[in-house]
């Protein structure tokens, strides 16, 4: 693995690089398009008449992404929806992922830049279809798999060649029959122009009206036929730079609005449980300087009405009272008044970015040769390098609320004021009745700031093969891709607070018990030196006193000390073999019969290796743990379409795989297309039946257990008996395959009587069983004692029947539900123009998507629907129209987009089972529509096709409901926008 701590890239060094290399770009224009003299100029239209006749012409005779079979486009019987390059120049989409914001069954997404903080795909460019996960949906470039970014099977597809893309096939249904794992939500297929003559160049910039959120992005495509067009080389390089957002960088970000618990709820009172509040919520537990939020006697037992919980600790170290707000959770937090400048208050967001910082590059190159009219050979490779980061996590502060997460302090402690210690026992204090311990919580952002996690990836995909005639209607196509992926995380300021499992001596807490050196002590340490207690004991152990009270107090040598940095490197490699013939061997009397058959191989291994604390669970967060392991998978697969009827087709596909992990699993699909006659040949019916799977990641295969301390109760012991146990979460080689049904019924409708107009509907309901899940500790003693044998084989016992370890590693559990519709209409018409450039062409595509049920059912049983449940991300309705006009050299097109209104959350909705009354006042959350403009114009210039455009994200501004901007932090919600209005400006140039 090398170094692992060198990054790949810098982020935000160096604006005059970043300069440069557009600047370079732009002149390796000039020159690479002498490498495409000769070659036709490459032709830029209207998202009207003739680009949907181009797109529909280029869809007659492929291979339709759902199937392996030559047909056109229309007899496919999966739902399937194309998505075009103009739709994406009229959005100026500078991310590929950033395709989720035309389709509303994508969730869950906001763009390159978002995503936890902290985790592996943060930031990354990873879709999700239908909620279901972005590991539930399969990516693929030209038919063919991507290496995926991490262990977890996930594909960052801002690595593929956008410049490129000529098209994005999005199918919405099950596909594991003619693709294999992974496609139970359905395929995005991203298909390259390898036949484009010619060079362009993009270059867009762009920032918020904030002057924020910056980013840059930069690519070059080329094109040139040799030998007659035997031979065709097309390659890009792209370049992408943004600065990203902070957190509280917006006045309703600042807000801090949410939902907080009520404390003084009852059922009986008729108080609500959860309040919902525009701000000010902040933390209860902790202040910037300390705050004792609990006391304890020297057994350790807790004091309750201890006199001195809310004692905070001013900068200078000196107490004061702490003033609460209303709604305080000892626990938790409380509300505020909007604007306090109370400077004990935790900003503990502060650092942490609401959008990634965030920079890549990457290059493409794919070359053809037909060696014969019969044969062509084809290469091609990816390499791609990119680093989220540096971005913010919240500092490593510590909560005060029980034994892991406050800091213990005695009245012998010398930093410890003596007002405060004349209140309290033993050795330094001045009140034999007084506490023994403090819990003091706090937050730490003088120690070092914000926890900084930077996540880098470098991938690179090489891809070898053939394809030809055998003749009679025959093709084959075969291939081989190897593929690796490089990925570092880091993180500075990660505070350790613990060490092998034991809290107690965690360094934190080490340097935060200090005492002066007595007199004669063993350690031959000068009395009153200012000193550790553990080095009393243990000289050597390097610790260094911890001044916790007050701001800027601590030493640079104590805080060197309590910090450390996390990495977790893997390297994932994937082999993949797939030969496949096509063919019409013989015909029915309805027409021919299609038929592909096929057998593939693919080889998976990853290896993770982590630093010494997180593997001993040190941090305070992340502790990532090592693991290997491989995967070897042989699939033969064969499809076959039969036309029963003139209009009417059957289709049927059928898939064995054999997994060395987990043995044999069949996947299939039955599919009817059916066009009705007469005067309704207008519509056509289509119906897709198929079961799907999802195989486990190798991460979730073989990630390495974690271990920590818990407690249990024991049904099985007398009196149900507390125990504290061991408990273990990782991963699990003995998983197998998740299994999903799909139904899919759809009617599609192409107009006769008025052109230009079609549209389709489309019902789908998928099921999902053996669901890789986690049980906890305590449901896994409950089920076993309920009679699940599986789960008693997670119970360790030792031999008088005590329990003393259980594993909640990863298991086929769990299952999934959903089902609802997708619709789909598209308009597009010539009119006469009001201007002098000639007819206008208008039009406009709708995309909607309604959710009639979204539900998980858990390892032991309990279903949760959260159809419309905000906080879980599940609007009935969101949807999508983009409106379009032109005429002559002008373009205008707006996009709105719709995110339907709901509720807060289920769980405060009758007959949830966590429901319980007046759960909230107001359960409703409004909707939001958010408008986007594109203008284009476009001109000649220099011998080149050109285009300038300018584009206004959230044109309106519109801000998020209050609770889904701040969600306490860490991530905005990503339905709605946080970044407010954005613009963006830029060029597109065709040589």
């Amino acid at each position: 693995m090398g170094n692992q701590t060198t990054e790949i890239m810098t982020v935000g060094s160096s604006a005059i690089r970043r300069r440069r290399l557009v600047q370079g770009l732009c002149a390796s224009a000039s020159a690479l398009s002498l490498l495409s003299a000769g070659g036709a100029i490459a032709q830029s239209h209207t998202l009207g008449d003739e680009t949907l006749q181009e797109e529909a012409a280029e869809v007659d005779s492929i291979v339709v992404t759902g199937s392996r079979i030559v047909r056109n486009g229309e007899q496919a019987p999966t739902p399937s929806t194309i998505i075009g390059t103009e739709e994406l120049n009229a959005q100026a989409i500078t991310s590929i992922v950033d395709i989720s914001r035309a389709l509303p069954q994508f969730r869950n997404q906001r763009g390159a830049q978002a995503g936890a903080n902290n985790s592996q795909n943060g930031g990354q460019g990873s879709l999700d279809l239908r909620s279901l996960g972005a590991n539930r949906n399969l990516i693929l470039l030209n038919g063919q798999r991507i290496i995926p970014s991490t262990g977890n099977g996930i594909v960052d597809t801002n690595i593929l060649p956008s410049s490129l893309i000529s098209r994005v096939d999005v199918v919405t249904g099950g596909a594991s029959a003619a693709y294999g794992s992974d496609a139970i939500s359905g395929v995005v297929n991203f298909i390259v122009d390898t036949k484009f003559k010619g060079a362009k160049l993009d270059i867009v910039t762009g920032a918020s009206q904030h002057g924020d959120n910056e980013e840059i992005s930069a690519n070059f495509a080329f094109g040139r036929a040799f030998l007659n067009d035997r031979l065709r080389v097309v390659g890009s390089a792209e370049y992408y730079w943004s600065d990203g957002m902070k957190m509280l960088s917006r006045d309703f970000l600042k807000a801090r609005g949410g939902i907080i618990n009520n404390p003084a709820y009852t059922q009986a009172n008729g108080q609500y449980r959860n309040i919902a509040t525009d701000g000010n919520i902040v933390a209860a537990y902790m202040s910037t300087g300390g705050l004792v939020n609990g006391c304890r006697t020297a057994s350790g037992a807790n004091i309750a009405n201890c006199a001195l919980r809310g004692t905070a600790f001013g900068p200078d170290g000196k107490p004061h009272a702490f003033v609460y707000g209303d709604y305080v959770n000892p626990t938790g937090n409380m509300v505020v008044p909007i604007g306090s400048t109370n400077p004990d208050y935790a900003a503990i967001y502060d650092g942490v970015m609401a959008t990634h910082p965030s920079e890549r590059l990457s290059f493409y190159g794919r070359a053809e040769y037909d060696v014969s009219d019969k044969l062509t050979v084809f290469a091609d490779i990816i390499q791609a390098k990119a680093q989220i980061g540096p971005t913010g996590n919240v500092p490593p502060y510590r909560f005060g609320t029980s034994s892991t997460t406050w800091l213990s302090v005695t009245a012998d402690n010398p930093y410890l004021d003596p007002t405060i210690k004349t209140q309290m026992s033993g050795p330094g204090g001045g009140n034999a009745a007084g506490p023994h311990y403090l819990n003091v919580g706090r937050f730490n952002y003088d120690w070092g700031g914000v926890t900084v996690p930077v996540n880098t990836n470098e991938t690179t995909r090489f891809t070898i093969g053939l394809r030809g005639d055998i003749g009679r209607g025959w093709t084959y196509d075969a291939y081989y891709a190897w593929g690796k992926n490089d990925y570092l995380g880091t993180g500075t300021n990660n505070l350790l607070t613990s060490s092998n499992g034991v809290t107690s001596l965690g360094r934190v807490n080490l340097a935060a018990d200090v005492v002066a050196a007595p007199a004669g002590n063993a350690a031959g340490i000068a009395a009153g030196t200012i000193v550790c207690r553990s080095t009393l004991t243990d000289p050597g152990n390097g610790c260094k006193p911890l001044n916790i009270f007050g701001v800027g107090n601590a030493s640079a040598e104590a805080i060197a000390y309590i910090m450390g940095e996390h990495f977790l490197a893997t390297t994932y490699e994937q082999r993949y073999a797939e030969a496949s013939i096509q063919g019409k061997p013989f015909s029915t009397w309805a027409g021919p019969v299609g038929v592909a058959a096929g057998v593939s191989y693919r080889s998976e291994e990853v290896e993770a290796k982590v630093d010494a604390n997180s593997f001993a669970g040190n941090f305070g967060i992340a502790n990532s743990k090592p693991y290997q392991g491989e995967q070897r998978v042989i699939e033969t697969f064969g499809e076959i379409s039969i036309p029963l009827l003139e209009d009417l087709n059957l289709d049927l596909a059928g898939r064995i795989t054999d997994y060395d992990t987990s043995g044999q699993v069949e996947t299939w699909k039955a599919g009817l297309n059916y066009r009705l006659p007469g005067v309704l040949s207008d519509l056509k019916l289509r119906a897709t039946s198929s079961r799907d799977i999802r195989a486990p990641s190798l991460s979730e295969l073989f990630t390495g257990f974690s271990q920590s301390r818990g407690s249990v109760i024991d049904p099985f012991a007398s009196g149900n008996a507390t125990v504290n146990i061991q408990t273990y979460t990782g991963g699990n080689a003995k998983l197998t395959p998740e299994i999903a049904d799909t139904v899919a019924l759809g009617l599609v409708y192409k107009s006769s009587l008025i052109p230009g107009l079609s549209g389709s509907i489309d019902y789908y309901d998928i099921e999902i069983a053996d669901a890789i899940s986690t049980i906890s500790a305590q449901n896994t003693v409950d089920r076993c004692h309920q009679g699940n044998s599986a789960l008693c084989s997670q119970i360790v016992r030792d031999s008088a029947g005590s329990i003393i370890s259980i594993y909640v590693n990863n298991l086929n559990v769990a299952a999934l539900k959903t089902s609802g519709f997708d619709i789909e209409a598209n308009y597009v018409r010539e009119i006469a123009s009001p201007f002098k450039n000639g007819p206008m062409t208008v039009g406009a595509r709708l995309f909607l998507n309604y959710v009639d049920q979204f539900a998980t059912i858990d390892g032991i049983g309990v279903e949760y629907d959260t159809t419309g449940s905000m906080v879980d991300q599940q609007p009935q309705w969101t949807g999508q129209v983009m409106w379009f006009a032109s005429t002559g050299p002008y373009q205008m097109t707006i996009t709105n987009r719709y995110v339907g209104s709901g509720r807060y959350n289920n769980a405060f909705e009758p007959g949830h089972p966590s429901y319980v009354p007046n759960a909230i006042e107001n359960n409703h959350v409004d909707a939001r529509l958010y408008t986007h403009l594109n203008l284009r114009y476009k001109f000649n210039s220099y011998g080149a096709d050109a285009e300038v455009f300018f584009n206004v994200n959230n044109l309106f501004d519109v801000t998020p409901p209050y609770g889904f901007a701040f969600n306490y932090g860490l991530t905005a919600s990503p339905m709605y926008d946080v970044v407010g209005r954005m613009f963006k400006t830029g060029v597109r140039m065709r040589f």
